[in-house]
Protein backbone atom coordinates (compact mmCIF):
# COMPACT_ATOMS: atom_id res chain seq x y z
CA UNK A 1 0.00 0.00 0.00
CA UNK A 2 1.55 3.43 -1.13
CA UNK A 3 1.11 6.30 0.99
CA UNK A 4 -1.05 8.17 -0.98
CA UNK A 5 -3.51 4.74 -0.83
CA UNK A 6 -3.84 5.14 2.86
CA UNK A 7 -6.04 7.68 4.04
CA UNK A 8 -4.76 7.34 7.91
CA UNK A 9 -0.97 7.48 7.45
CA UNK A 10 -0.75 11.76 7.37
CA UNK A 11 -2.53 11.50 10.67
CA UNK A 12 0.00 8.82 11.36
CA UNK A 13 2.74 11.04 10.54
CA UNK A 14 1.87 13.71 12.72
CA UNK A 15 0.89 11.45 15.47
CA UNK A 16 4.17 9.75 16.37
CA UNK A 17 6.22 13.17 17.05
CA UNK A 18 3.43 14.89 19.09
CA UNK A 19 2.91 11.69 20.90
CA UNK A 20 6.79 11.68 21.81
CA UNK A 21 6.54 15.24 22.93
CA UNK A 22 4.13 14.77 25.08
CA UNK A 23 5.53 11.86 26.49
CA UNK A 24 8.70 13.78 27.43
CA UNK A 25 7.06 16.43 28.96
CA UNK A 26 4.58 14.22 31.11
CA UNK A 27 7.62 12.03 32.28
CA UNK A 28 9.49 15.39 32.84
CA UNK A 29 6.69 16.85 35.14
CA UNK A 30 5.57 13.25 36.68
CA UNK A 31 9.92 13.20 38.06
CA UNK A 32 9.38 16.10 39.65
CA UNK A 33 5.92 15.38 41.34
CA UNK A 34 7.35 11.92 42.43
CA UNK A 35 10.39 13.98 43.57
CA UNK A 36 8.56 16.32 45.75
CA UNK A 37 6.54 13.17 47.23
CA UNK A 38 9.60 11.63 48.25
CA UNK A 39 10.22 14.16 50.93
CA UNK A 40 6.71 13.20 53.16
CA UNK A 41 6.81 9.73 51.91
CA UNK A 42 10.58 8.44 53.09
CA UNK A 43 10.23 10.91 56.61
CA UNK A 44 7.37 8.80 57.15
CA UNK A 45 8.93 5.45 56.51
CA UNK A 46 12.50 5.91 57.81
CA UNK A 47 13.12 7.70 61.02
CA UNK A 48 16.77 8.54 60.25
CA UNK A 49 15.67 10.30 56.70
CA UNK A 50 15.38 13.16 58.70
CA UNK A 51 18.63 13.04 60.52
CA UNK A 52 20.00 13.47 57.13
CA UNK A 53 21.42 16.67 55.59
CA UNK A 54 19.56 18.51 52.29
CA UNK A 55 22.03 17.19 49.94
CA UNK A 56 21.86 13.89 51.56
CA UNK A 57 18.25 14.05 51.33
CA UNK A 58 18.13 15.23 47.66
CA UNK A 59 20.55 12.73 47.00
CA UNK A 60 17.89 9.91 48.61
CA UNK A 61 15.27 11.05 46.40
CA UNK A 62 17.08 11.45 43.56
CA UNK A 63 17.88 7.67 43.72
CA UNK A 64 14.90 6.42 44.45
CA UNK A 65 13.20 8.63 41.25
CA UNK A 66 16.48 7.03 39.31
CA UNK A 67 15.14 3.21 40.78
CA UNK A 68 11.89 3.68 39.65
CA UNK A 69 12.54 4.83 36.00
CA UNK A 70 15.23 2.15 35.68
CA UNK A 71 12.53 -0.42 36.35
CA UNK A 72 9.95 1.30 34.05
CA UNK A 73 12.50 0.84 31.31
CA UNK A 74 13.30 -2.59 32.18
CA UNK A 75 9.77 -3.85 32.25
CA UNK A 76 8.35 -1.79 29.68
CA UNK A 77 11.46 -2.43 27.39
CA UNK A 78 11.26 -6.25 27.89
CA UNK A 79 7.23 -6.14 27.22
CA UNK A 80 8.19 -4.38 23.90
CA UNK A 81 11.18 -6.35 23.11
CA UNK A 82 8.71 -9.93 23.70
CA UNK A 83 5.20 -8.50 21.98
CA UNK A 84 6.92 -6.86 19.12
CA UNK A 85 7.95 -9.73 16.25
CA UNK A 86 10.10 -6.95 14.38
CA UNK A 87 12.64 -7.03 17.27
CA UNK A 88 13.10 -10.47 18.01
CA UNK A 89 12.33 -12.27 14.41
CA UNK A 90 15.94 -12.28 12.75
CA UNK A 91 17.23 -10.09 15.91
CA UNK A 92 15.82 -7.08 13.90
CA UNK A 93 17.13 -4.30 16.83
CA UNK A 94 16.96 -1.29 15.03
CA UNK A 95 13.26 -1.71 14.01
CA UNK A 96 11.72 1.49 15.02
CA UNK A 97 7.72 1.89 16.22
CA UNK A 98 5.76 4.53 18.68
CA UNK A 99 5.96 2.27 21.83
CA UNK A 100 9.64 1.83 21.58
CA UNK A 101 9.85 6.15 20.62
CA UNK A 102 7.12 7.29 23.20
CA UNK A 103 9.76 4.38 25.88
CA UNK A 104 13.02 7.09 24.93
CA UNK A 105 10.61 9.77 25.31
CA UNK A 106 10.10 8.53 29.04
CA UNK A 107 13.56 8.34 29.49
CA UNK A 108 14.31 11.76 27.97
CA UNK A 109 12.32 13.23 30.59
CA UNK A 110 13.41 11.66 33.25
CA UNK A 111 17.26 12.60 32.14
CA UNK A 112 16.50 16.18 31.95
CA UNK A 113 14.78 16.31 35.23
CA UNK A 114 17.54 14.65 36.42
CA UNK A 115 19.96 17.30 35.15
CA UNK A 116 18.43 19.98 36.60
CA UNK A 117 18.85 18.54 40.01
CA UNK A 118 22.58 17.99 38.96
CA UNK A 119 22.86 21.72 38.05
CA UNK A 120 20.94 22.87 41.37
CA UNK A 121 22.43 20.79 44.18
CA UNK A 122 25.34 19.16 42.73
CA UNK A 123 27.96 21.22 40.21
CA UNK A 124 31.14 18.87 41.23
CA UNK A 125 29.57 16.21 40.10
CA UNK A 126 30.99 16.25 36.33
CA UNK A 127 31.10 12.76 35.49
CA UNK A 128 27.44 12.46 36.21
CA UNK A 129 27.14 15.79 33.88
CA UNK A 130 28.84 13.81 31.01
CA UNK A 131 26.89 10.98 31.44
CA UNK A 132 23.69 12.50 31.30
CA UNK A 133 24.39 14.89 28.15
CA UNK A 134 25.68 11.76 26.93
CA UNK A 135 21.95 9.70 27.74
CA UNK A 136 20.08 12.72 26.64
CA UNK A 137 22.08 12.68 22.87
CA UNK A 138 21.58 9.24 22.52
CA UNK A 139 17.89 10.20 23.11
CA UNK A 140 17.74 12.68 20.62
CA UNK A 141 19.56 10.49 18.45
CA UNK A 142 17.38 7.28 18.47
CA UNK A 143 14.29 9.51 17.87
CA UNK A 144 15.61 10.48 14.75
CA UNK A 145 16.53 6.94 13.86
CA UNK A 146 12.91 5.79 14.58
CA UNK A 147 11.33 9.02 13.03
CA UNK A 148 13.24 8.14 9.94
CA UNK A 149 12.44 4.37 10.15
CA UNK A 150 8.75 5.34 10.57
CA UNK A 151 8.60 7.87 7.80
CA UNK A 152 10.52 5.56 5.54
CA UNK A 153 8.03 2.76 5.72
CA UNK A 154 4.75 5.04 5.70
CA UNK A 155 6.34 6.60 2.20
CA UNK A 156 7.13 3.15 0.62
CA UNK A 157 4.35 1.30 1.75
Amino acid sequence: MSFYSNPFTPFLLLQLPTSVIATAIISFFCHIIGYFLCFPICTAIFKSYSGLSKRDQVEWNSRVISNIHAYVMLFVGMYIYFTTPEYYRDLNMLHGDVQSATLFAYSFGYFCFDLILLFRYMRDDSASFIHHFVIITADLMCFVCIFLYFFHFSYTY
